[in-house]
């Protein structure tokens, strides 16, 4: 974890490494939870750019 920020309603967020935004969810009596709110980054592009194609295939 890169950053670790909290409100005043007591809500705690962590920033990872990998650019993402967690929440640690905690009750009293539960285990507490690491919940991701941000969705994962894109998955690459299954093309290769132009550069690759033409190295490749020329």
């Amino acid at each position: 974890m890169t950053c670790i920020a909290s409100t005043d309603k007591g809500r705690i967020f962590l920033a990872g490494h990998n650019g993402l935004i967690y929440e640690l969810l905690y009750t009293i009596g539960s285990p507490c939870r690491l919940v991701c709110c941000t969705p994962p980054p894109p998955m690459p592009v299954l093309c290769p750019d132009a550069n690759e194609w033409d190295e490749r295939y020329t």
